[in-house]
This record gives structure tokens, sequence and C-alpha cells, in this order.
């Protein structure tokens, strides 16, 4: 974990004397992507987790726009809002991210599977009752998802992406 904070600093650094030079961006944002997998998944620290999610996101973006990178920060901002329990902001950046994922690299890109079974998975937890008064009768169409999901995921769903 030091030695990953430390590698940030030291990227971060770079990036302050170089701020248009893409190889240290490209660079920040996988360093602050597997920080934040550090944080979430070995140390479980949520906050910390989102606030370096967000800065790969944040950079990703700005490199590169609309790509399957960016799907899959977004994708990765939303399992941390979960854990912290906010799934509508989850959902919400799950379906963006499907939605990247599709125009980019299609439905049958690991991204995109992955990220349908995460909402299939939030949806399938969230009492039928709630979703309807939430989001109407619109919210039927993320139950046809997940059952695509549970079609495509027969053994559960996908966790990581």
């Amino acid at each position: 974990r030091a030695q990953y904070e430390r590698m940030d600093r030291i990227v971060g650094d770079l990036i302050e004397r170089n701020p248009t030079d893409a190889g240290y961006q490209t660079m920040r944002a996988a360093t602050s992507n597997t920080l934040g997998d550090l944080h979430l998944r070995n140390l479980g620290n949520t906050a910390v987790a989102q606030q370096f999610y967000q800065k790969a996101y944040e950079t990703r973006r700005q490199l590169y726009g609309e790509h399957v990178m960016v799907a899959e920060a977004l994708a990765n901002l939303g399992l941390v809002l979960e854990d912290r329990g906010r799934a509508d902001s989850a959902e919400m950046l799950y379906r963006e991210s499907l939605r990247i994922a599709r125009a980019t690299v299609g439905e049958q890109h690991d991204q995109f599977t992955s990220v349908l079974g995460n909402l299939a998975l939030l949806i399938g937890r969230q009492p039928f009752s709630s979703i309807y008064h939430a989001h109407g009768v619109a919210e039927l169409r993320s139950k046809e998802i997940q059952m695509e999901a549970i079609v495509r995921f027969p053994g559960g769903g996908a966790r990581g992406v």
C-alpha cells in the first residue's frame, strides 16, 4: 500500500511539472485505479477508494473521452457507491458505464457483461416496491436487464470490473 501511495505522489509530481504529458496522465489514471482497488477490495476503505476512483475517472475522461477505460472507471465508482449504501447513484453510474461500453466495445465485451451483472445484482437486492415507487413503470425495463444478466451469469454475477 505504501509503495502505491508513494508511486501516486511521484506520478503527481511529474504531472505537475509536465501537465500536458499524456504518458504521465495515463500512468496517473492507472495508479489511481490500482489504489482504488487496493482500498476497496483489500482494506475496505470505501471513502479513500472513492477518491482514487474519481481521480482515475476524471483523468481517463480527459484523456480518452468516451472509451472503455472510462466505462471501467464509472463502474468502479458504482461499486464504491453501492458498498457505501448509495444504490441509486451506483445504478446511475452502472447504466452510464453500460452505455459507453455498448457504444465503444459492444455487448459481448467483458466490461459490458461484468457491469450488466453488477447492475442486475444491485436491482435484485432492492425490494420491487421501492423500485416501482422510485422509478415508476420505466424501472420494469431494469427487471428485464436483470433477467438478461441472470441468463448470462447463471451462477451469480460479476462483482469486480
